[in-house]
């Protein structure tokens, strides 16, 4: 799986771009991208195997442009690397290989949308498969993406 850029996080990208909509926050999350194989189309609400919050596992709240680094890479295309992550899940089972970048705006991909809601804008794979089981701490790396 390759980084993936939603339908509706490409709508978040031309807001932040053409108007007053700077977010100051994005959540990040892990899932299981073998099982959901989340594609352009996709929301939030097709994450179906993001650990369970029951246990110690919560999305990572970063700031912008804190924990955030915007850069051009060497062909001028617009890169965007998130500080590394570190996920509570010692008391979780499930199997993830994915990450997800969630922002919460009023979208006009969505209908009949009146307000603020968390929508995903986009994925990517881990360096491999993890099993929750045998691990206290995931930190994650290398989350982000270039917009080419």
């Amino acid at each position: 799986m390759a980084a993936n850029l939603t339908n509706v996080g490409e709508e978040w990208m031309q807001k932040c771009a053409t108007q007053d909509h700077d977010p100051t926050s994005w959540e990040i999350g892990l899932y299981n991208d073998a099982t959901d194989a989340i594609t352009d189309p996709e929301d939030i609400a097709d994450i179906t195997t993001e650990p369970d919050t029951a246990d110690d596992y919560a999305r990572q709240t970063v700031t912008v442009p804190g924990n955030v680094t915007l850069s051009l890479d060497g062909s001028n295309n617009i890169q965007a690397e998130v500080a590394d992550q570190t996920f509570s899940v010692s008391a979780n089972t499930e199997i993830v290989d994915a990450w997800f970048i969630v922002v919460s705006f009023t979208s006009d991909v969505v209908n009949a949308e009146s307000g603020d809601n968390p929508h995903l804008v986009i994925t990517g794979a881990l360096s491999s498969s993890k099993d929750l089981t045998d691990i206290d701490n995931l930190t994650v790396q290398d989350i982000g993406g270039t917009l080419d």
